[in-house]
């Protein structure tokens, strides 16, 4: 999760830079950093999450001991 938050902020100052470099206006330039830092931050973090869950239900349903909520188990 850390090198999520890490790589997220130093892709967004590098893409921000490289927009500002391509003639982008600062509010654009700003635009790219938060989309980039908060994606990278946030929605890498949180898929990673969800695939590991999918992973365990596919595993559980395998092997037969699916386990959920609405069970008696």
């Amino acid at each position: 999760m850390l090198a999520c938050v890490i790589f997220g902020a130093l892709a967004g100052v590098f893409a921000a830079i490289y927009a500002l470099a391509q003639g982008l206006s600062f509010g654009d330039a700003f635009g790219i950093y938060l989309g980039i830092s908060l994606f990278s931050m946030v929605g890498v973090p949180v898929m990673c999450m969800a695939a590991r869950r999918l992973r365990q239900f596919v595993k559980q349903a395998q092997t037969g001991h699916l386990v959920t909520r609405w069970s008696n188990g």
